[in-house]
């Protein structure tokens, strides 16, 4: 029986749920449903979720190709993520491949600068010019489009023996920028209350004796559901949990912050489509290694995988 792997990725905005391809030797030991990998799509290259890994392919072996890479498991997808993905396939009746690009930071799945890295910084035959420009002139790497104005469109046959070879490795330049306004932003000073109201403190006790899945708070403007909100972040954090506090729009991204950031200080991140992408990757690393507790955003910081 053959040792030979394959996995079914997702690669998106295809309107299919998948597509397989053979794993490489070299590669078996980093592919894993989740992962975020290059593979070879049309007459391109394209980024993909592995989805599943499968010992059969349903295709004749010679219209299989093998997966190219893998990019940087910092952005991979966790298991509850995969399955809320199906969930949402056969909730919403569409594919696998119109749901990942809601699931990552934007430009890690649909599009990217590939660039070639030595895979090594010692033991290289530094007499070919391919080598010696990666270790000496561009050790961060460089792209197809770079290499091909210095030494031609061949290079593209010497790239691919480098990769047989294993000297050389093709990625996807991620940038991730700190949003570092974070880290300098001083809290407009608000007067925020320290003992909750008797109202208030009916509906927080009537909330952790009951814990409800879902609660309604009606209020008019000002009378205090925000600060409510707050205390029950609060014992939420104590217990080592995130909170995700979503918000109609935009605009009232900032005065839910600074209110929060009052409270909480270093521990509250904002998300929306006005950061950079750049930025957006860092508060999705943040998030995912759970660096920063609360997050305050519109429905586009629903997918930002907070811990627990």
């Amino acid at each position: 029986m053959s040792s030979k792997k394959y996995a079914h990725i997702v690669i998106p905005r295809t309107n299919l749920d998948h597509f397989t391809y053979s794993i490489p030797e070299d590669l078996l030991g980093k592919i894993y449903p989740g992962a975020v990998v290059i593979v070879p799509f049309q007459k391109t290259r394209s980024k993909g979720v592995v989805w599943e890994i499968i010992d059969a392919p349903d295709l004749p072996e010679e219209k299989i190709k093998p997966i190219e890479e893998v990019i940087s498991s910092e952005f991979s997808l966790a298991e509850p993520y995969l399955k809320l993905a199906e969930w949402m396939r056969d909730y919403y009746l569409c594919t696998l491949s119109d749901i990942i690009p809601l699931l990552f930071p934007p430009g890690v799945v649909e599009r990217g600068t590939y660039i070639y890295k030595l895979s090594r910084k010692k033991d290289l035959p530094t007499d070919n010019p391919v080598i010696s420009y990666l270790l000496k002139i561009h050790p961060r790497g460089a792209s197809l489009k770079r290499l091909q104005k210095l030494f031609g469109a061949g290079v593209s046959r010497t790239l691919k023996d480098l990769q047989a070879q294993g000297l050389i490795t093709l990625t996807d330049n991620i940038k991730v920028k700190s949003y570092r306004e974070l880290d300098f932003y001083t809290p407009f000073p608000i007067e925020i209350p320290a003992i909750p109201t008797p109202s208030q403190k009916e509906i927080l006790d009537d909330f952790f004796k009951n814990k409800p899945k879902v609660s309604l708070i009606f209020g008019v403007t000002g009378s205090g559901k925000t600060r409510l909100y707050s205390w029950i972040v609060e014992e939420f954090i104590k217990e080592g949990k995130s909170a995700l506090i979503l918000v109609p729009e935009i605009a009232l991204t900032p005065q839910i912050f600074n209110y929060l950031i009052n409270i909480f200080h270093g521990e509250v991140m904002f998300y929306h489509s006005r950061l950079s992408d750049a930025e957006r990757r860092w508060v999705f690393k943040q998030a995912k290694e759970g660096k920063r507790k609360i997050l305050v955003g519109p429905r586009s910081a629903l997918f930002v995988p907070l811990q627990n």
